[in-house]
């Protein structure tokens, strides 16, 4: 064991706290050690919710830095000649309700399938609401997680649309977002329709098909790229970390 050299960490916990607990058994929070985790995805997609959930969790763990990339699924499916997978056949569409039931509970999303997902959500798309994520990222980026959220539980959760710019306001407001007017305003610029189209085409070069995309980035190691919210597991064994499992609810 090293010498303490008069370092002290003093740690303030609550037994209520999940964090707490992890932080107790492991005596400190681990460092970054130049770790980057991107991920990638849009609200349209209810495994990209669970993958957002459980790398926001993660991020307070383990040793990376997330970096929350919203992009155009449509856009990659188009790009990579894929069918959005509930139009693929009915047997799949089935198999997607019941699993996406099971993986949600498993984590903690409250994940609730709408009530008119391929005649109404899937039509209607998600394209001004990704536009809003993007122009809050370039305009108020410590915002984009809790506007991520918001987005996430209209469509998965509440059965809510998003499709339109009052919903947007609806978000903007429930988030306390600042300047955002200015934001909304922004959604159908050139810009921010230009950021989206660009950080796409980069996933689209990395591989990408579907949503999540998640890259992880090492130092001085090749990256790693995956498909899905199903790979977490490999992803924390990839950290050199332990699994820690579904540690924390939703912060919803």
């Amino acid at each position: 064991m090293p010498e303490q050299d008069g370092n002290v960490i003093e740690l303030y916990y609550d037994c209520i706290s999940p964090y707490s607990w992890i932080a107790f058994e492991s005596g400190a929070m681990p460092e970054q050690d130049g770790n980057v985790i991107e991920l990638y995805y849009d609200c349209i997609s209810p495994y990209s919710w669970i993958a957002f959930e459980v790398l926001t969790s993660y991020e307070k763990i383990l040793p990376f830095k997330l970096k929350l990339k919203p992009y155009s699924l449509p856009w990659v499916m188009k790009g990579a000649s894929q069918i959005p997978p509930a139009l693929q056949s009915p047997a799949k569409a089935m198999y997607m309700m019941k699993d996406l039931k099971n993986v949600a509970d498993y984590w903690n999303v409250p994940l609730h399938q709408p009530e008119d997902f391929l005649g109404g959500t899937l039509k209607r798309g998600t394209a001004k609401a990704q536009r809003f994520l993007t122009a809050i990222q370039l305009n108020q980026p410590k915002y984009l997680e809790a506007a991520s959220r918001e987005l996430f539980k209209r469509v998965w959760s509440t059965d809510k649309p998003v499709h339109q710019i009052e919903h947007l306001r609806e978000v903007a407001a429930s988030i306390g977002l600042p300047d955002a007017d200015k934001i909304i305003g922004a959604v159908d610029s050139p810009r921010v329709k230009e950021t989206l189209k660009k950080r796409t085409d980069e996933a689209l070069e990395q591989g990408a098909f579907g949503a999540p995309w998640i890259v992880l980035r090492r130092p001085n190691k090749e990256e790693v790229c995956f498909f899905g919210s199903d790979r977490i597991h490999v992803i924390v064994h990839l950290l050199g970390c332990s699994f820690p499992g579904p540690v924390v609810k939703a912060k919803l």
